[in-house]
């Protein structure tokens, strides 16, 4: 019996060894001879990718940090007053170089409240140029001009699931900051754009809604649940030209 045993465990190491031997030694060599050439044995590269995650999320970044950087000269802080008493402020983007700016009526509520407009720092006065009240579009105007525009792009050379991007302006510790916040595109409805992005009501009234080019394809709300749903590009640009 014990001879048996033994008998057993010394096939199964010579079988162990046997086995190594033909897979790292013979098997390479007999894959190469042009007889198996046709043969797939599996021992082809094994390379493996490292750090595919990190690439992605570097790729990413600076898609994002593209799109902040073509329309962020384009983007202002729009502040309300009466009677020289501050009332509220919000986000709005450059549309023309001779100084129209478009905005959400959440932002500019009344036609007799003072606005100004700040932009890197500098402070314009602006009036109510027009407004499309069925879709809470505002155009404003100040006298400044030579100003940096956004570019449209038109909802039907979109898809859903595309990724979007939102910017705006937001109080920080030292002043006034810009934010991002990202999603992607869930419906489109009657020129109504609906996002996966949630945002505070009033942050993202007036901001831009953007594609992974830099494209304005809306202009940002959200409804009470704080779920951005943005007016599309193509009323937009009906509405200003």
């Amino acid at each position: 019996m014990k001879k048996n045993i033994l008998n057993l465990i010394l096939i199964f190491i010579l079988g162990g060894f046997g086995g190594v031997v033909f897979s790292n030694i013979l098997l390479p060599k007999i894959s190469n001879l042009s007889i198996f050439s046709g043969v797939d044995f599996g021992i082809g590269d094994k390379t493996v990718i490292v750090n595919k995650t990190e690439e992605i999320k570097i790729e990413e970044s600076e898609i994002l940090n593209s799109i902040i950087q073509k329309n962020i000269e384009s983007l202002v802080l729009i502040k309300t007053f009466k009677n020289k008493k501050f009332l509220s402020e919000g986000t709005g983007f450059i549309v023309s170089s001779d100084g129209l700016v478009l905005t959400r009526r959440e932002v500019v509520a009344n036609p007799g409240d003072e606005i100004t407009i700040q932009r890197k720092g500098e402070i314009f006065s602006a009036k109510i140029y027009k407004k499309l009240d069925d879709r809470g579009l505002v155009l404003l105007k100040t006298d400044a001009s030579n100003f940096p525009v956004v570019s449209f792009k038109n909802i039907t050379e979109i898809s859903l699931g595309n990724k979007v991007i939102l910017i705006g302006n937001k109080n920080g510790s030292k002043g006034n900051i810009n934010f991002v916040n990202a999603g992607i595109l869930k419906s489109i409805d009657n020129s109504i754009i609906e996002t996966s992005i949630k945002e505070d009501l009033n942050l993202a009234s007036g901001t831009p809604l953007l594609d992974v080019s830099g494209n304005v394809l809306g202009i940002n709300f959200a409804n009470s649940e704080g779920y951005v749903f943005a007016v599309s590009s193509d009323v937009i640009q009906e509405f200003i030209y």
